[in-house]
């Protein structure tokens, strides 16, 4: 009962509260505020929980621990791997003969023949044969079939110490002076066709020795020995022996990789020449080239002594010639600038004058040609990591330059031709760009132009001032090579001489030799990794210039045949 009154009462009160509350008056201030006003909360200090203890006079005891060193014992178990199995793979395996052989348009038979040892690291040894004729005629000319053949053998050894190389050549190559019209001469002026017939034989070797490169010695030394006979079938022999050596030293004394080389280089050759109609004589040349050459960051330096002695049937002679080369590579392996000076002297010999003209009389005079100075200077370059180009120049002078003229002696045919040697000075320039993009694509052109400035002669007789080339080699598929090659030369003239009806010789003007471009295409077809069959499209445009005067060229033809590795 008491509690229910006590709930009542409360009740009571809580209801009577907002009636006090509305009976209340409301009341209205307003506050006028004269100035700046900032509002602003002020600072709360928060009081930390962590009594902090300021008596300084309390010091804390200095820190003392000891080790208790116990040694730890760990075992490691050591497991066995068994190796992983790699199934093995044969040693490729490279076919040791290569055989070549087809037939051409001007009744050509051609045959090549490669044999090798099998691939060795130290020791190689080969054989190579070569034949290739043409039995058909040039119209209207005298008969001018040809015929090469060619044997060589070659080895080489490699040792711990020292490496050998040893090969031997034979070679046998017959032509005919062509070079007049029999239809334009009467019958009794006609020779007889054995009489226009030259045959040259060779027979040479060479055997070196050399310190093995895998040694890693700072000394580099080696010897070699040459010899060899050549002539041809009007008695004209020319025997020829020869020694070169040198040594070198590397050494960091001025560059940081052993960049340093302080070398010497040895040569010594002797000639014996007998003709039967002109004097018979021998003649020899020694040559001795100190030099030092050294790489330091971007520049390069040569400097060299090159002392040669000649000696003939005129005399001996002694000559100094500077042998002095700079380079600076402005960007690393891609662009570098070279200059210097040199001189050289060689021997016109038998061999050395008609391998540039086969046409050559059997019998002329041999001596030295001396390049007094030549100042040469050039730039290589790489246009990226396929592309490449090449420039130089170089200026010299010169004692017996050889020159060919027509021969008088073989009036009324001129079929041969005489050797005529000037001095004077040469300017020549070169530039080539090649494009390399490993075995499928290599691309070459490039050109030279020639300026002869001679004592004597009028012309550089049969020189060009310009010429131009370019090759070209393409693998397609694996399967397609597409060769490919292109000869411009500009126009060259000819000297001449002219007999009168009262027997007296006289000059008349040069002949001009039309300049000539020669382009000239092969494709060869893989069969499979054993046979292959070619087609070689010579003279595509047709054109029977001449090279030497009086001497035109085949026209168009070409030449078909298998190849077969084994």
């Amino acid at each position: 009962m008491k509690i229910r009154n006590i709930l009542l009462s409360l009740i009571a009160l809580w209801l009577s509260v907002p009636v006090f509350v509305l009976a209340q008056k409301p009341q209205v201030e307003e506050i006028t505020v004269v100035g700046n006003f900032n509002p602003s909360v002020g600072d709360a200090n928060k009081i930390t929980r962590n009594p902090v203890l300021d008596d300084t006079t309390i010091s804390m005891p200095p820190l003392q621990y000891s080790i208790i060193s116990r040694p730890l014992f760990i075992q490691f178990p050591v497991y066995t791997i068994d190796p992983q199995k790699v199934k093995p793979e044969p040693d490729p395996a490279y076919q040791r003969n290569y055989l070549r052989a087809g037939f051409g348009s001007l009744m050509s038979p051609y045959a090549e023949f490669f044999a090798a040892k099998p691939n060795s690291k130290r020791t190689a040894f080969g054989v190579h044969f070569r034949h290739f004729s043409t039995l058909s005629d040039i119209k209207d000319y005298s008969k001018s079939t040809t015929s090469e053949n060619q044997l060589s053998i070659f080895g080489k050894h490699t040792g711990e110490v020292l490496a050998w190389n040893a090969d031997a050549a034979f070679r046998r190559n017959m032509l005919h002076y062509y070079g007049f019209q029999p239809g334009l001469l009467a019958d009794s002026l006609i020779p007889p066709t054995d009489s226009t017939r030259q045959v040259y034989t060779q027979f040479k070797f060479q055997a070196g020795l050399r310190n093995a490169s895998g040694n890693r010695s700072d000394v580099n030394y080696g010897a070699n020995f040459r010899g060899g006979w050549y002539g041809n079938r009007f008695h004209s022999h020319e025997l020829n022996a020869g020694f070169d050596a040198w040594i070198n030293y590397q050494t960091d004394a001025l560059s940081t990789r052993k960049n340093d080389h302080l070398g010497l280089n040895l040569a010594l050759d002797y000639w014996d020449n007998s003709f039967k109609n002109l004097p018979s004589g021998s003649a020899a040349l020694f040559s001795l080239k100190p030099y030092f050459h050294t790489e330091i960051e971007e520049y390069e330096i040569l400097l060299g002594l090159n002392t040669s002695i000649a000696y003939d049937s005129t005399g001996t002679r002694v000559y100094l010639f500077p042998d002095i080369k700079g380079g600076l590579t402005i960007i690393k392996e891609i662009l570098k600038l070279y200059a210097g000076i040199r001189g050289e002297v060689n021997r016109n010999g038998l061999e050395a004058i008609t391998s540039v003209n086969p046409f050559t009389a059997p019998e002329f005079l041999t001596n030295f040609r001396k390049n007094s100075f030549e100042f040469y200077g050039g730039i290589n370059t790489s246009l990226g990591r396929h592309l490449g180009f090449n420039a130089s120049m170089s200026y010299s002078s010169f004692k017996n330059q050889a020159f060919f003229i027509n021969d008088t002696l073989s009036y009324p045919l001129y079929n041969r031709f005489a050797v005529l040697y000037d001095s004077g000075t040469v300017l020549k320039a070169r530039g080539e760009i090649s494009y390399h993009r490993r075995e499928s694509i290599h691309l070459t052109l490039g050109a030279e132009f020639t300026s002869y400035n001679l004592e004597n002669e009028i012309k550089p007789w049969h020189t060009p001032e310009l010429t131009a080339f370019a090759t070209a080699r393409i693998v397609a598929l694996d399967k397609i090579i597409l060769k490919g090659s292109f000869e411009f030369r500009g126009a060259r003239y000819a000297r001449i001489f002219e007999k009168r009806p009262d027997g007296s010789w006289y000059e008349p003007e040069p002949v001009r030799l039309k300049p000539f471009a020669d382009l000239s295409l092969g494709l060869e077809y893989r069969i499979n990794r054993n046979f292959s069959a070619f087609a070689d499209f010579n003279n595509l445009t047709g054109g029977k210039y001449q090279y030497w005067h009086r001497f035109p060229v085949y026209g168009f033809n070409f030449l078909g045949g298998i190849t077969y590795s084994f």
